[in-house]
């Protein structure tokens, strides 16, 4: 066991032994497949030591990918020091429970589990919404990427399926695309707003303009940005939509895991 899983960083109240005896031989794979894709990533859900747990597992299959890891710079490794600094910062994220390498029948994983947050993902509730509550959506995820702006980050996949709704809790998940934010903090938030709309139009419910319009000023007011930064921020966003190519996603963040490739 201690050959085929590597134990990199555990929550502050898990069991390493515990670990090392689930990971190893794969048992997350008794969950429920929620994600993949042609890389070989995969997202799974499953009942794991007590609570729910999304597990998510990558292929690092060559010596340079696991070196990668331990530096700290492949997706998972990422997103790992990306939520302890959304939690830092006062975002909500779920508590990992445990990151690891594991050797699955002669291949390695690099092994993400969290905790599985409640809710919904945003891009389903607002493929839902009436048009009330999308006027409301809108401006809660301006009000979401002007905060993180406001506190000095750049999530570089900012999509709303990337955010879960449940309830007033607005809780940011796959957060690899987290950093400390750049000099141009105009130019990071109209990135992020772009995001607000491109994904909704990339799966047909496309943002009416006084939604994206109601966003943008939320995220602007949230973020201290106005008059002259302001009018910056909506001509990035302008140039960015303008060229931007066909938005529909590859692997569509609606899909069922039946319907995954």
């Amino acid at each position: 066991m201690g050959n085929s899983v590597r134990i990199w960083q555990l929550g502050g109240d898990e069991k390493r032994s515990d670990w090392e005896r689930v990971l190893a031989g794969g048992g997350w794979r008794a969950g429920d497949l929620v994600k993949s894709d042609d890389r070989g990533c995969e997202v799974w859900r499953v009942e794991l030591l007590g609570g729910a747990t999304a597990v998510k597992v990558r292929p690092v299959p060559g010596v340079l990918d696991r070196l990668r890891f331990r530096l700290g710079k492949t997706d998972l490794s990422r997103a790992f020091l990306a939520g302890a600094l959304l939690m830092a910062r006062g975002f909500e994220s779920p508590g990992v429970r445990v990151l690891a390498l594991v050797r699955v029948e002669g291949v390695w994983f690099e092994v993400l589990a969290t905790v599985w947050a409640k809710g919904e993902p945003m891009i389903r509730r607002w493929c839902d919404a009436d048009e009330s509550e999308r006027n409301a959506l809108a401006r809660r995820a301006g009000e979401l990427v002007g905060a993180l702006s406001a506190r000095g980050l750049f999530n570089r996949d900012s999509k709303p399926s990337n955010v879960v709704v449940d309830g007033d809790v607005l809780s940011l998940i796959d957060v690899g695309g987290v950093r400390i934010a750049g000099e141009d903090r105009v130019r990071e938030l109209a990135r992020m707003l772009s995001a607000q709309g491109f994904e909704p139009t990339g799966v047909g419910q496309k943002p009416a303009v006084g939604q994206m319009l109601a966003c943008v000023r939320s995220a602007c007011a949230v973020a201290g940005m106005c008059g002259f930064d302001r009018r910056v921020v909506v001509g990035r966003l302008r140039l960015l939509i303008h060229g931007h190519g066909d938005p529909v996603p590859k692997d569509s963040p609606l899909a069922r895991s039946a319907e995954m490739r």
